[in-house]
């Protein structure tokens, strides 16, 4: 029987990319999104599998929508959490609203769906969650610094997670630099030029990144937990 991956943000972005190939290696996949939408819809119908929408920043509807997929699929060998928010805003511009959106999301979020579903996995699961190099020690930006401040939470939660759940469970992180998703249509010019300021001269494509989150899901990663891979090109080691 294949074994069922729970991919949250899994409509778009990096999370797309996750789902795509965990179907493609033959795991039973369930998507997430937080809104139906035509293209989420034509997106789980592609791949033959079932989708569910949730608000994650919200405990009760977590709780509740997360007790449904466990009644069709009562256990679970992984759970990658790639949803999460990013809303720009100096630090100049300090408003609370946006600095509680990110934590209830980027953390608080992935904390209501390992608490909801962490009983169903198996003995020897894995959860792997989406951070990013923004949440690496120097790499803050005041760009993004609820952004920046919410992924180094991640990071750190992974690393509790972890202990928690040893010594069964694994847990660990990706944290991806820029990447080529759909939201990359929007950076403007001086975001572009920044994306090549790395060792590799690039950004990610997607897929680079689902390869790392898949590996950490399988069994072929049985002696990595408490990691934050970092998939960067080389940005928070260049000159």
């Amino acid at each position: 029987m294949a074994e069922t991956i729970f991919i949250t943000g899994s409509t778009r972005g990096i999370g797309k990319a996750v789902a795509e190939q965990a179907a493609n290696e033959g795991f039973t996949v369930i998507l997430h999104g937080r809104e139906k939408t035509q293209k989420s819809e034509a997106f789980a119908n592609s791949l033959g599998v079932e989708i569910y929408y949730f608000d994650i920043s919200n405990e009760d509807m977590v709780n509740r929508e997360c007790q449904k997929i466990l009644k069709r699929y009562p256990t679970l060998k992984s759970i990658i959490n790639c949803a999460g928010t990013v809303t720009p805003q100096s630090y100049t511009n300090f408003t609370f609203d946006n600095w509680s959106n990110h934590f209830m999301i980027n953390v608080m979020g992935i904390i209501n769906v390992v608490n909801a579903m962490s009983d169903n996995l198996d003995p020897h699961g894995s959860i792997v969650n989406i951070a990013s190099v923004r949440g690496v020690h120097g790499m803050a930006s005041d760009r993004v610094p609820a952004y920046s401040a919410s992924k180094a939470a991640l990071i750190s939660v992974t690393e509790t997670m972890a202990k928690h759940f040893s010594p069964g469970i694994r847990v660990n992180a990706v944290s991806p630099s820029f990447t080529l998703t759909d939201m990359s249509k929007s950076w403007d010019k001086s975001t572009v030029e920044k994306t090549k300021n790395n060792l590799l001269k690039r950004a990610a494509e997607p897929s680079e990144i689902s390869n790392i989150a898949i590996f950490l899901a399988s069994d072929a990663s049985s002696h990595i937990t408490g990691q934050n891979i970092i998939a960067d090109g080389g940005y928070s080691v260049r000159d």
